[in-house]
């Protein structure tokens, strides 16, 4: 794949970026010189992974000589909502995700990625509603449980946007879900990431693509957007129409393929 691309500048508006997942492995040489605000809503008494949160981290702010992230000028804010059980299963409750949403919520944080996914749930849709009531824009994966499945949530709820994962020919990812809230389709194939012990690898998934979104929309939209409606506007300049003519279950409104999405952090 292609190397890394430099980013560029951070738009005041989008300096604080927010994710809700796992925790960080901060030690990682990507890190050394960004800002990272961690903090934890897991049950008590389980243990933490780092794994997945550390590879979004570093896509959205990671830096370091061989590798750049979409915005490592941003401040990030990672709500922690990930443990383990005693089987080693990963798990989250949806208070944890409510408690993460309020916390990011209070330290002013108005773009936030959830690269996680799960059934729908009353109190989570309330807490979802009532975040982009307050001009936070909720940028989600749509899930990797295949076209057959059902729409999984935060992504199909009407507020957030949808992030399918598709390759640099525009091919979807056979694993991505599918439907009509899927909003916009980015590079999620083999995307290159920070990794345990201070390595790098290459993952595929939604979430990948939805961490790219994100750092897209911190760098490269205007500062003076306010509800998610606006910021749909932008990206629709931005996006590519594949499949279907119009908006379609595969890809939504297209794909955004751009100098700093398609070739970041490859």
């Amino acid at each position: 794949m292609a190397k890394p691309a430099n980013s560029t500048t951070t738009n005041t508006a989008w300096s604080r970026i927010g994710m809700i997942d796992s925790s960080i492995d901060q030690s990682h040489s990507v890190f050394r010189n960004s800002r990272i605000s961690e903090s934890l809503f897991t049950p008590r008494g389980f243990d933490r992974t780092s794994q997945h949160g550390t590879a979004i981290a570093s896509i959205l702010v990671g830096s370091s000589e061989t590798y750049n992230g979409m915005s490592p000028a941003s401040n990030l804010y990672n709500g922690v909502v990930f443990a383990t059980d005693e089987f080693g299963r990963e798990f989250s409750t949806t208070a944890s995700i409510v408690r993460a949403i309020n916390w990011l919520a209070e330290n002013n944080v108005r773009l936030i990625n959830m690269s996680l996914a799960g059934p729908d749930n009353a109190i989570l849709r309330r807490a979802i509603g009532s975040a982009c009531a307050r001009g936070i824009t909720l940028v989600t994966a749509a899930g990797n449980a295949g076209p057959a499945s059902p729409p999984l949530f935060p992504a199909a709820y009407d507020c957030t946007i949808a992030v399918t994962a598709v390759d640099n020919d525009g091919a979807p990812y056979h694993r991505a879900n599918r439907g009509k809230h899927i909003d916009y389709a980015l590079p999620g194939i083999n995307i290159r990431h920070a990794a345990e012990e201070g390595t790098f690898r290459e993952s595929s998934g939604t979430s990948f693509a939805a961490a790219l979104l994100s750092g897209l929309i911190s760098t490269r939209l205007p500062t003076t957007l306010g509800q998610v409606s606006e910021v749909k506007v932008r990206l629709n300049a931005l996006a590519t129409d594949l499949g279907q003519p119009g908006h379609d279950p595969v890809y939504g409104q297209g794909a955004i393929y751009s100098p700093s999405t398609a070739r970041t952090s490859y």
